[in-house]
């Protein structure tokens, strides 16, 4: 049996091969902000699409529906609950996007799939942690300070934020996307090793 992916990983993957490519995203600059950046009561309503009925139970207490991050629900639950907007972004993006974008033959889609959750885990621990800021900059230094991580720690994260950037802005910080990719591999590994990851 194959490994399951997480659809937003799919989307927001899939969203990076599109800006590596330098395709315009003007159309769907305000769904993938929002979706990237963990807004999801956002992406939802731009979007425009029924929510599931989710159910949860915590400390004895039953909630249907309603979920939203102003009432202060766990990331997780309004991923879940984003999953069918998610989808129906997915497909708009695939028509927009499936005959321009060509064959990707520097990164594999397992790649731009843990790029997505690289930054996903990160803004959803940090959040977790009441560490809500919008720059991953940001994000990786509070939650290492909170976390109480090294140095080693922090630099290793910022190295796999400076290959996402690299993919979107280009630019010189690595030589090639080979030596971005192995040292956004060590910095995936470190969310391993900290237990970041979602």
């Amino acid at each position: 049996m194959g490994e399951k992916k997480l659809i937003i990983s799919v989307v927001v993957g899939y969203m990076l091969k599109v800006l590596k490519k330098g395709l315009d995203t003007t159309k769907f600059k305000d769904e993938f902000s929002a979706i990237r950046h963990g807004d999801y009561d956002s992406f939802i309503k731009l979007v425009n699409v029924e929510e599931p009925t989710i159910v949860s139970y915590n400390d004895g207490k039953i909630k249907t529906n309603n979920f939203s991050k102003a009432s202060g629900d766990c990331d997780f639950v309004m991923l879940i609950v984003s999953g069918p907007a998610l989808k129906e972004f997915f497909n708009k993006c695939k028509l927009e996007y499936d005959d321009k974008i060509g064959i990707d033959t520097e990164i594999d889609d397992t790649i731009y799939e843990k790029l997505a959750e690289f930054e996903i885990s990160l803004r959803m621990h940090s959040r977790n942690n009441g560490i809500d800021k919008r720059n991953l900059v940001d994000v990786i230094d509070m939650l290492c300070f909170v976390k109480v991580f090294d140095d080693v720690i922090k630099d290793r994260l910022h190295k796999g934020r400076d290959y996402i950037n690299y993919i979107k802005h280009g630019g010189k910080k690595f030589s090639n996307h080979s030596d971005g990719i192995n040292k956004f591999n060590d910095a995936f590994s470190c969310l391993i090793e900290n237990n970041l990851v979602i």
